[in-house]
């Protein structure tokens, strides 16, 4: 079984509409036929059923551990994959459902963890620009 993302799949297809629509190469019958036929697979998208797997649940993890990201990276704490940003409620790697850490999850999502800019530049020794010695 491959699990899907609805919305994207109806939003490419509207993405593809839009295309076909504008393009003069098609005919007029075209395109209705071609729009009818989406919708009524959109429908059969959205009326098709919801299919609850037992996944396993984990968290995104903050980690300011390897010099090579000096501002840091988010951890999957099921399979331990990283990433740089995380948008997402599910780790794409392993398909773990992240559960919200208010504490270390929500809002700080796209935010970079405070003075790690200023450790780096410390930890190299060099000045970050506009610092005064």
């Amino acid at each position: 079984m491959r699990l899907i993302d609805a919305d994207a799949l109806k939003f490419e297809v509207f993405l593809s509409e839009e295309n076909i629509s504008l393009n003069p190469a098609y005919s007029e019958d075209y395109k209705r036929g071609w729009n009818q036929a989406m919708k009524s697979a959109m429908k059969e998208v959205t009326n098709a059923p919801i299919v609850e797997l037992d996944r396993p649940r984990g968290e995104w993890v903050f980690k300011n551990d390897n010099p090579l990201i000096p501002t840091g990276y988010w951890e999957c704490s099921i399979c331990k994959t990283g990433r740089l940003m995380v948008e997402e409620n599910f780790c794409p790697n392993c398909g773990a459902k992240m559960q919200a850490n208010d504490e270390q999850v929500t809002g700080k999502l796209n935010e970079e963890p405070k003075d790690s800019h200023a450790e780096y530049w410390n930890s190299i020794g060099e000045q970050k620009e506009g610092d005064e010695k």
